[in-house]
């Protein structure tokens, strides 16, 4: 093959060359990168480890007699890293040497070549194990593609059955707060954020109040205290009513109670339960001031998420509120929206602090997206 063929070569596979003679390694170079190999060299077994740990070649041709470790140690060694255990080894020994082929197999060489090299017989062994390695690397990938889409098939499949028990479920529901606590507590379930919360806007839209709240699990130091006491609004006055009828833009009556809106009611798994509604962990009040989370979500008609409040400016989200003080760490919001009018909003706190999950947020939304609908339609 002439040089002008070998500059139309694509680039082919790297092979590592480990041998201490200058000589094996210049002859075996010169043949393999006539071929359009990719060729790196290393004169000892450390280096030729180091090396293939750092850019991990295709193949690696390995002297059997090394000055410092022998080839079968480097082979060992090389098969039990991670990174370097599939890579194809072929040995290389001179044909004076003996070589021995069980351990050379045992330790996990694929093939041998003897000195004085022959070209036509180091070509054949090098791409019969590069065309092997190549379908192994494939045979590989493809597995992983299955796994990975049968995960993402299941995924969806949980999903699907989730949304259409939260729908019936809602569908079931009696009035506006026992569908919103059914909601909190088949979303906290699902995703398994610890604790969620729903708040409804007035009549007059002009202050967001607390209307249910469930627990999936709290921390275990937190102050009865903070949990047990009926929930306040922040701002002054709060509201001394319940909320108007829903066509005004609230409710008929308050919200009955939980042993009428479920079959069995959700059990807190904090010790003891709760003997009284929690107080909120946002701060409610009046909306148009657009300073806290829930604020913001009311004028944006967007969802927000806080990867974690702990560390968060006041200004995003108060470093006095009682999630704060317990240790949550992670909270996204969600408006419910129906015609670009906010409904209601969902908030929901993790104690791990967690990074934006967009697929989390959209099957929240797409729960909220029904919520919506069934409250209007209701």
């Amino acid at each position: 093959m002439n040089k002008k063929n070998f500059q139309n070569l694509p680039d082919k596979n790297n092979i590592l060359i480990v041998d201490d003679a200058p000589e094996n390694l210049r002859l075996l170079s010169s043949m393999l990168e006539h071929q359009g190999y990719n060729v790196r060299k290393a004169i000892n077994g450390k280096i030729a480890i180091n090396g293939a740990q750092i850019a991990k070649p295709d193949l690696i041709l390995l002297d059997i007699n090394l000055p410092d470790i022998d080839g079968y140690e480097v082979c060992k060694k090389l098969k039990s890293l991670e990174s370097t255990k599939e890579i194809p080894i072929i040995f290389l020994s001179a044909y004076s040497e003996e070589v021995d082929k069980v351990k050379a197999f045992e330790v996990g060489g694929r093939d041998y070549i003897t000195k004085p090299f022959q070209l036509r017989e180091v070509l054949a062994r090098v791409e019969n194990q590069l065309s092997i390695y190549q379908l192994q690397m494939q045979l590989k990938e493809k597995n992983s593609q299955l796994e990975k889409e049968v995960i993402e098939r299941q995924n969806s499949e949980e999903q699907l059955n989730f949304l259409l028990s939260i729908t019936a479920a809602i569908n079931a529901s009696l009035d506006i707060h026992s569908a919103l606590e059914i909601t909190l507590k088949y979303i906290c379930e699902n995703i398994k954020w610890d604790y969620g919360e729903a708040w409804l806007p007035n009549p007059d839209n002009s202050q967001l109040v607390y209307s249910q709240s469930y627990y999936l699990n709290i921390p275990p130091d937190t102050p009865s205290q903070e949990l047990e006491s009926p929930p306040t609004p922040l701002t002054q006055g709060g509201l001394e009513s319940p909320p108007a009828p829903l066509s005004q833009g609230g409710l008929e009556s308050p919200p009955a109670p939980l042993s009428q809106k479920l079959e069995s009611p959700p059990t807190p798994l904090c010790k003891g339960g709760l003997e009284s509604p929690p107080t909120p962990l946002c701060k409610g009040g009046e909306i148009y001031e657009n300073k806290d989370l829930l604020g913001r979500v009311w004028h944006s008609k967007n969802t927000e998420w806080i990867e974690d409040i702990s560390v968060t400016s006041p200004t995003i989200f108060e470093s006095d509120n009682i999630a704060v003080k317990i240790g949550l760490k992670s909270a996204f919001a969600v408006p419910i929206l129906w015609r670009n009018q906010v409904l209601a909003i969902l908030v929901f706190f993790n104690r791990e602090s967690l990074p934006k999950n967009q697929q989390l947020i959209n099957l929240v939304k797409v729960v909220g997206n029904y919520l919506g609908a069934w409250i209007i339609n209701n």
